[in-house]
């Protein structure tokens, strides 16, 4: 359900709320995720734009959190680095599948993608790290 992108954001954004305070280079924090450092360059910056993160650049620069980590769900970290055609991709992947024209899974898997998506909405980033 979870693209790589929104996996590398959840293990970036976790490591960031183990110092919610402090600034990190995408560098440092690409070593310490053991991340790919351009694309991850990339997802801070999305995710900086989508207003989870804050940037600031020149020395002591870098991303932090924009929010207390007991205060960013995990919603607000994965939807904006997901696909938007990902979250209604048929699990049979049907070019058509909707109420109106469902494929047979389709009334046993809308419950597991709206269980997925109030997950997401109701853990915070302070839950995904073990912190209050």
């Amino acid at each position: 359900m979870i693209n790589r992108t929104a996996r590398y954001g959840l293990r970036a954004v976790a490591y960031l709320a183990r110092r919610p305070d402090q600034f990190q280079l995408a560098a440092e924090v690409a070593a310490a995720t053991r991340l790919p450092q351009p694309y991850l360059a990339k997802v801070l910056k999305a995710l900086s734009e989508a207003g989870v993160l804050v940037s600031r650049k020149g020395p002591g620069g870098g991303f932090r959190l924009a929010r207390p980590p007991r205060r960013l769900s995990l919603a607000s970290v994965v939807t904006p680095l997901e696909d938007s055609r990902d979250a209604d991709r048929c699990l049979l992947g049907r070019n058509r599948c909707r109420s109106r024209v469902p494929c047979p899974a389709h009334r046993q898997w809308q419950p597991v993608v709206a269980g997925y998506r109030r997950f997401l909405a109701a853990t915070s980033v302070a839950d995904l790290v073990g912190s209050r």
